[in-house]
Parts: C-alpha cells; structure tokens; sequence
C-alpha cells in the first residue's frame, strides 16, 4: 500500500483507466483543478501492481483557519468512489487513511460516494445521483423523456434557439457569467473564477470535457458544463439567465448535450448529486428519463473516532436571502475568500 500524489506519477490517468471503477474524478486533470485552484495537498492512498491499480481511496488534504485541518474525498466532486478488490483490502485502506490522517492533525475524513467499510458506522448524509443510459437511439432516448420536457425542446426550437459545444477561453467565461447569475437567484456564492478557469486549462482544454451554451437572440442565456472519462459523462454544472428560462434554452441545451455524447459513443450520462430536499432539481432530472440510486457521504471524527451525523438543513444554506441581495461583484469576492475552506 502506498500513499501518493498523482501529480506526479507518471502514467496516472493510464492506470486509473485500467480499473473499471474509474472515474474521471480518479484523473490527474481533477487533481491538478483543485490543487491548484485551492491550494489542496493530494494524498491518494493506492495498492497497485505494475501496471494495474488494485485499490484506491482519494484524499486531498484540506488546511483552513476556519474549518480545520481535515481529509475529503474528494472536494467539489459529486462522488469519488473508493474502492478494492475485497473487504479486507478496503478495511485496511481506509484504516491507513484514518492513520495518516490522525498523524498529519485531521479532525474529520469525508468520504463521498461509494462504500464504507464499517456498518456501524451512521452515513453523514445521502444525497440523489442520476444517471441516464445512452445505450438507444435518439428517438428512444427522447421517449423516455417526460412530456413536459419533449414540449419545452421543442418550444426552444421553435423560438430560433441555437446550441453551441465548445472548450474555448471565452465559452468558460460566457458561461461563468451565468453562473453568478444564477448562484445569486440561488443565494450562494459563486465559486472563483479562477476554478473555472483552471477547469478550462486542465479539463476542457485537453478535450476531457466541454460547455454547451445556448445563444437567443443574440444573446448567452443558459449553459452547462459537462466532463467525461472511459464511456461516462458528467454534467458538472448549469446556469441560466431568466430570459433562459422563458424560451426553455436550458432543457435545449441538455438535450443537445446529451445527443453529442450518444453520437460519440458513450453509455452513460450522470446528471451529478442532487440534496434529497431539493425536489424541484430532482423532478428536472427524474424528467430525462434517468434512473436514481443513492449516493451516500460518510464523515468520520478522528480524534472522537465516531462517525458525524449531518442533517439536510446543513446543506440547505441559511444565508441564502442574504446572498440573493448582494451584489455579484461582493457576492463574487465572498465566494473566492470562502470556497477553498469548504472543499
């Protein structure tokens, strides 16, 4: 068993490619956005054998004045499945983990998605994934689309809306226009620019992903943010603007996201987690026809050695009429001086 950066093993993203439990959150590229975006300390603990990887748990080390010092794994993903080729291998995985951890001056280790070795252990928090099989043709796969969404596809086409796939500079910037838009009808902060920028560079730029933005009227009025590994895709992030919403832009721009990956090949479309009290994003993604499972987040007190409970209103946000009247400009400023502490 070892504990190592990706950063710099050569051949990293080759041997997380092997392991069908591979994910595109497993790659070099995530590593290097978050590392680099929030000054994160990789510690991937790994059992390997030559060119093969055999078991995995990543962390990323997180030091913050306001939240401690802890391990997560991983930050900003929507799950990072560890995993082993038995129960044993795992136990002594996430034992080593918990070792390095109480060592190096952690309070917690965050584990995201997956499985969690100990059954007595209470899971944190469950949030909803959602993932759509691209396995059909078009016409099948719109079939299984609610009708409210088949209607609104329609109505953004219809309207002259035009969708455009790019992994540009000035696509990352469109987009993250829309994004502080949309955080502010949210009441959250945006994340920094620099995260998407680094997105961009580490991400898109190398063709492990790309935005899909709508254009109507002239004018950017929804986009996504998607990402992709093996046979997967990931849609990562979204935002609209409210004339975006009127002419439907955002459930064009899904679709076409999706079209692109079933032309290329891929099986899988993952909408991303969703918090369990947030029904409305839940019933948008249930609408594309996509199947639900659990995603479980399991957070574990080192010094305490007990699992944490975390209830959904912690998720929720208690600031949001706060943030929904500040001004992006501020709103944008709080968000870069505060997510590097959340992870």
């Amino acid at each position: 068993m070892e504990i190592v950066n990706p950063l710099n093993q050569y051949g990293w993203d080759e041997l997380v490619s092997s392991h069908p439990s591979g994910s595109f959150f497993h790659t070099t590229s995530w590593a290097r956005v978050l590392a680099e975006s929030y000054g994160y300390r990789p510690a991937y603990f790994v059992v390997r054998d030559k060119n093969c990887l055999r078991a995995l748990l990543p962390v990323m080390e997180i030091r913050s004045i306001l939240t401690g010092k802890r391990g997560v794994s991983l930050p900003f993903s929507d799950y990072a499945d560890s995993f082993a080729e038995d129960e044993e291998q795992y136990l002594s995985l996430a034992k080593t983990a918990m070792r390095h951890g109480t060592q190096g001056g952690w309070k917690t280790l965050e584990i995201r998605g997956g499985w969690y070795p100990w059954a007595e252990k209470e899971q944190s928090y469950v949030f909803l994934g959602h993932r759509l099989s691209l396995s059909g043709t078009e016409s099948e796969i719109q079939a299984g689309f609610r009708t409210n969404i088949r209607r609104n596809i329609s109505r953004a086409l219809k309207a002259d809306v035009k969708v455009e796939i790019s992994n540009s500079s000035e696509a990352v910037e469109a987009y993250y226009h829309l994004h502080c838009i949309t955080r502010k009808g949210h009441g959250i902060p945006p994340q920094p620019l620099k995260f998407f920028r680094k997105i961009q560079e580490h991400v898109l730029q190398p063709n492990m992903g790309f935005v899909a933005l709508a254009t109507y009227r002239k004018s950017v009025v929804a986009g996504i943010v998607l990402f992709h590994h093996g046979d997967k895709a990931i849609y990562k992030f979204g935002a609209s603007s409210q004339e975006g919403k009127e002419c439907r832009a955002n459930n064009l721009v899904m679709w076409e996201a999706i079209r692109w990956y079933r032309q290329k090949g891929y099986k899988e479309f993952c909408f991303g987690r969703t918090e369990s009290i947030n029904q409305g994003l839940r019933e948008y993604k249930l609408g594309y026809g996509a199947s639900e499972y659990d995603l479980p987040y399991y957070k574990y007190n080192l010094s305490k050695d007990r699992g944490v409970a975390r209830k959904a209103e912690d998720y929720s946000g208690r600031l949001e009429r706060y943030y929904r009247k500040v001004p992006i400009p501020i709103s944008r400023i709080v968000g870069t001086l505060l997510y590097r502490h959340i992870g």
